[in-house]
Order: C-alpha cells, then sequence, then structure tokens
C-alpha cells in the first residue's frame, strides 16, 4: 500500500533559493556594476585627454622658448635681436635644438624617439602633433610669437595655442 507522509510539524524546506530570488539578486549585482564600469571608463577617457592636452601644451612652450634662445644668440653673437626670426610670419617650424628656425613645409608632425623621450623632426616614431610658429614684426624692438600645437583623435580636432612678446630690451 502507499503511505502518504506528512511533516509533522508541517513546515516547508526553507533550505535554498528559489529561481525569482535569484534573477532578483543577480538584477541587483548587475545595477550595482554597470555605473561603476561607466565611470572608469569616463575616468580613463578623460585621463587619456588631460595627458595628451598636457603634453600639447608642453610642445607649444617649447616653442616658444626655443624662439627665445634664438633671440638671446642673437645677441650674443652681437647681431640684432631678430636675426633670422622675421621671416617667420607666415609660420615655421623649431624643434629643441635649433638655432635657426626651420622652414613649415608641409605641417610635419613632431616624431618621438623612443630612447631620448625627446619630441623632434629629426627621428622616431611619428606622433599627432604639429607645431606651427609664427612672429608677428609689425611692432618696433617687439615679437609677438604664437606657438600653435594642432592634434586630431578620434574625438575631433584640437589646438593649443600659447603666446608671448619678446623685447629688444638690450636696445
Amino acid at each position: 500500500m502507499y503511505q502518504l507522509q506528512v511533516p509533522l510539524n508541517n513546515q516547508k524546506s526553507t533550505t535554498g533559493m528559489t529561481l525569482v530570488e535569484a534573477l532578483i539578486a543577480g538584477m541587483l549585482l548587475v545595477l550595482g556594476l554597470v555605473p561603476v564600469f561607466f565611470f572608469t571608463s569616463q575616468a580613463l577617457t578623460l585621463t587619456h585627454n588631460a595627458r595628451i592636452s598636457f603634453t600639447a601644451g608642453q610642445l607649444a612652450q617649447e616653442g616658444l622658448e626655443v624662439i627665445r634662445t634664438i633671440r638671446d644668440d642673437n645677441w650674443i653673437a652681437g647681431r640684432v635681436f631678430d636675426f633670422g626670426l622675421t621671416e617667420c610670419a607666415d609660420g615655421c617650424r623649431v624643434q629643441w635644438d635649433s638655432t635657426d628656425i626651420l622652414a613649415l613645409g608641409s605641417n610635419i608632425p613632431l616624431s618621438l624617439d623612443s630612447t631620448s623621450m625627446i619630441y623632434q623632426y629629426d627621428s622616431g616614431s611619428a606622433t599627432p602633433y604639429i607645431r606651427t610658429i609664427t612672429i608677428d614684426t609689425t611692432l618696433p624692438s617687439v615679437l609677438k610669437v604664437q606657438s600653435r600645437v594642432d592634434w586630431s583623435d578620434q574625438s575631433g580636432d584640437h589646438s593649443f595655442v600659447t603666446e608671448t612678446p619678446l623685447y629688444d630690451w638690450l636696445q
């Protein structure tokens, strides 16, 4: 014969989770992790963009410093302060060790030498940075120097511009 066995205390088993409980727990876990991954991705993108912009700013400043060094070298050599700098009104190039301005050419991008970690035109791997120097000589005894660094990435075209006046204060 068949016997029906009924638990004496008439309680259901409470071990384990039901399918609905497991689905709700999984959904809460996903809802908690998606914002973490989103904000981490955004933080990495912003960090990358800040690094690129910082490098462009430093390259623009370097352009101004090279022109300032050429002006100072002119004084030391006994030449007029703007010797060799007046033909840069339509744009020119310089690199870190320039003693003269370089022709603009076809907007050649700067290269990064992997051993010395120096940006230059001579050797290295190409970078997205294009530096253009312009010098306005319309005022007497003043050079208005502008250094512009342009680059492009997946978010579009960007530029960083620095400008400074250089005076003939020895005059």
